[in-house]
This record gives structure tokens, C-alpha cells and sequence, in this order.
């Protein structure tokens, strides 16, 4: 008998939250604090075409409200090492400057391993090993919500497992990566 694992991903619903066009740096900190712990937008017109009975989610209250969502009867397993990557600002600037070159620049930073912001891409990487190890284990189709930035280095971990997609991978809110074992 060969067992067909599936793991589906999906990327968290849309968080009920807007982020100033401009910001200085304690202020992006805190709008990332307050994105952080905002609701999703309710989108019961949305479901997955997906069948599982063990869900994960991260820590972020918006995949856990994403999981209540989408699937009402099961109790989500939360798991922080499916959590975002963490990102700070990148230099304590006294003007304000687009929020878009905060992200950007901090996500640069942490691409090429700069030290100002909070985990390394290497232990990125360890922890999508990680958490790669905890979706596999059981032998089960199971689900993960979690965050847009992870799960591109998810998908790039199940493909060297020699994982198969089905189909295009999409990090657009709500839409799901199905993944089989090969």
C-alpha cells in the first residue's frame, strides 16, 4: 500500500488592520505589534476544498482565527515554529519614510544575514527543517496556516524532500499549496 501523504498550506486570511503609508521607526515597530494582534476579516464565503484532521497554525493570532474560520470543528495544534519571520526596522531614522522600504529594507537585511533583525535566515532555514519534520510525521494529510515569506521557504524544503506541487504555489491570503509526497 503506498500512503498518498498531502500537506496543504494556506497562507492566513486578510488581517483587519492598514499600516500608515509613512512611519517613523518606532512607529513601524508598533504598527508590526498592532498587525500582530488585529482580527481577520471574517470570509465565511470561503472555503477549502481540503480534507484533514489535524490542522496546524503558528503562534499569530491571524492564522488561529484563520483555522476557526475555515474549519469550525477542528481544534488547531499551535506551533510557533510555524511563525512569520520576524522583521524590526532596520535603523532608528529620526523622519518618517515609507512603511514599504521599512519591510523592504529589513527583509534585505535579513536576506543577506545582517544582524539588525531578529533571526537569522540561517535559522530560518533550521527552523523550516524543523517544521517540514512535524508535517511529515504522522503519515496523515494534515493542514498548515501560517504566513506568506515562511511558506515560500516551506515549499522550497518539501521540493528538495522530493515533494510534488499541485499545480502553481500562490502566498495570496486564503489560497492553498497543496503538496504530495512523490
Amino acid at each position: 500500500m503506498v500512503i498518498k501523504l498531502t500537506i496543504t498550506l494556506i497562507r492566513h486570511a486578510k488581517v483587519n488592520y492598514e499600516f500608515k503609508k509613512y512611519c517613523r521607526h518606532s512607529d513601524f515597530e508598533k504598527a508590526c505589534m498592532e498587525y500582530d494582534n488585529s482580527p481577520v476579516f471574517d470570509h465565511l464565503e470561503h472555503r477549502v476544498n481540503t480534507i484533514a484532521n489535524i490542522i496546524y497554525v503558528s503562534s499569530a493570532r491571524r492564522t488561529y482565527e484563520t483555522s476557526k474560520l475555515l474549519f469550525p470543528d477542528i481544534t488547531p495544534t499551535v506551533n510557533k515554529l510555524f511563525d512569520e519571520v520576524p522583521i524590526k526596522s532596520f535603523a532608528a531614522l529620526p523622519f518618517p519614510i515609507p512603511t514599504a522600504v521599512w519591510f523592504g529594507i529589513g527583509r534585505l537585511q535579513w536576506f543577506f544575514g545582517m544582524n539588525k533583525q531578529p533571526e537569522p535566515k540561517k535559522a530560518t532555514r533550521i527552523r523550516v527543517q524543523k517544521a517540514v519534520d512535524i508535517l511529515v510525521a504522522n503519515d496523515e494529510d494534515v493542514v498548515l496556516i501560517s504566513h506568506g515569506l515562511f511558506m515560500r521557504f516551506l515549499v522550497k524544503e518539501f521540493k528538495r524532500r522530493g515533494f510534488i506541487l499541485e499545480g502553481e504555489a500562490s502566498y495570496k491570503n486564503l489560497d492553498c499549496i497543496r503538496i504530495r509526497l512523490g
